[in-house]
């Protein structure tokens, strides 16, 4: 079976070889449509691309069955129609001539607006590169779809290699199932960039970015607000300076505008109990930073499975800076990572060990010390059999073994009290925020809908905030 997998990748890579460009300038098939909110200044924007650079039309309207608008792009691979004015709360419908073999059928519908019950679906890595993981993409697609949410949010690493075409062809084939019918926010992951290089990811989704040269934003959904990092605008794994500071400014927009809820999204593994290096630069002024402005969640991904952890900064007078001054807020944190990419028992979860450290500020001692991190790995006698089922059944190694990490059996990182840990599983799954009157409520669920619960169902990843 490895021989296999290693030569389907090796001959995908040769083809890819022959597509490694700009999308704007030799993309070769007809994709989308994927529909992206400006709120700056309240565009909707339904993006689609051709095989060749042409013209291509769009129809649109308020009823399928009167589409009385008709808008050209004129010779582009990657097209636009920018709408504005749209009346909040109704329907429009679109087809775009290139896009009618599309196999959902060829006619979009969109909600300018958001109801008063809203679903957000939140996925994590696609990243596409053999036949088992294009077939679990299809299955996350589908399992996304089958929620009708009003917005989704996906974390990065969409794609698997950024300058090779037929890459993005692979990933945007099936996504097109949920990004043409409401808002889709991408994020730039590491595989969405290639040495700060971002410039077909920047072509395909144009985002509401901080500056033109930036890869991050920040956005609205009712009384929610988003912001969506970008942890390789400076190199790889490595946040400059500027978008820090910004980040902290939308942060304090946040409270100024007085938004209900507020959310940190970025790809890498801020926290992880898998043998897999943390961003630790990161960690030392992020996590100050969401504890001091008193953010609801934190979403991250990259490393590919389903973990949470509810920290408390501070609560064992460890800090990363020595002037912080902890709230006693335990945040959650959720690394949600496996929106169809192969799951980290492909990387050697169950097989070796990583060594970390970190140096903290010891409140009590007035002194600074070292942290040692074991991530141990995972028992592979510990998993779940879904072995019969074909939702659940995913076709990695171990298909169908869900190996799950429940501290209160055993637990693989020494760090994982420290930090919170609660949770953690090597399952394809997306997760869901649903905002009404007040509340809030985050899911984590498998490709079927059910919830995430653990081994012996007494862990339910779900929870229900109230302000």
């Amino acid at each position: 079976m490895k021989k296999r997998v290693l030569g389907f990748t090796i001959i995908l890579a040769m083809l890819l070889g022959s597509c490694m460009s700009s999308i704007e300038k030799s993309y070769a098939f007809n994709d989308g449509p994927w529909l992206i909110k400006q709120d700056a200044s309240e565009k909707y924007i339904i993006s689609w691309l051709t095989s060749t650079a042409r013209d291509s039309t769009i129809y649109w309207g308020e009823s399928p069955y009167d589409l009385k608008n008709k808008f050209v792009s004129e010779k582009a691979r990657v097209h636009r129609l920018e709408l504005s004015n749209l009346a909040p709360g109704k329907y429009y419908y679109t087809v775009v001539e290139d896009l009618t073999n599309f196999p959902k059928g060829h006619v979009f519908s969109f909600n300018a607006g958001y109801p008063a019950r809203t679903k957000i679906a939140i996925i994590g890595d696609v990243q596409i590169r053999t036949i088992q993981t294009t077939k679990m993409a299809k299955i996350m697609a589908e399992s996304i779809e089958r929620e009708k949410p009003d917005a989704v949010i996906q974390l990065g690493d969409l794609v698997e290699v950024p300058r090779f075409n037929t890459s993005w062809h692979v990933s945007l084939k099936p996504t097109a199932l949920y990004t043409g019918e409401r808002p889709f926010y991408s994020a730039a992951g590491n595989h969405e960039q290639i040495n700060g290089d971002a410039v077909n990811y920047k072509q395909l989704f144009p985002h509401d970015f901080a500056s033109e040269e930036a890869t991050y934003y920040s956005f609205t959904i009712k009384d929610a607000f988003f912001i969506q990092m970008d942890f390789c605008d400076d190199g790889y794994e490595k946040v400059s300076k500027k978008q820090a500071e910004w980040i902290e400014q939308e942060l304090i927009k946040a409270k100024e505008r007085n938004m209900k809820w507020v959310f940190i999204l970025f790809h890498g593994n801020l926290f992880d109990t898998h043998p897999l290096k943390r961003q630790s630069d990161v960690q030392k002024w992020l996590v100050p930073l969401a504890d001091k402005y008193e953010v609801d969640g934190v979403f991250t991904g990259h490393s590919h499975g389903y973990q949470f952890w509810e920290y408390a900064y501070g609560h064992d007078d460890l800090l990363y800076n020595k002037e912080d001054k902890p709230t006693g807020k335990k945040i959650p944190y959720w690394c949600t990572a496996a929106g169809g990419a192969a799951l980290r028992v492909n990387y050697g979860l169950l097989n070796f060990d990583t060594n970390d450290s970190i140096e903290m500020f010891n409140r009590k001692t007035g002194e600074m010390e070292t942290i040692e991190i074991l991530q141990g790995k995972w028992n592979s006698k510990k998993f779940i059999d879904y072995r019969d089922n074909k939702y659940y059944g995913q076709p990695f190694i171990g298909a169908g073994k869900h190996f799950y990490h429940d501290p209160s059996i055993e637990s693989y990182c020494s760090d994982n009290e420290r930090l919170g840990f609660v949770y953690g599983e090597q399952t394809s799954h997306y997760m869901l925020i649903e905002l009404e009157e007040g509340k809030c409520h985050i899911s984590a669920r498998y490709s079927d809908g059910k919830v995430l619960s653990g081994p012996n169902k007494d862990k339910p990843q779900e929870w229900t905030f109230e302000k």
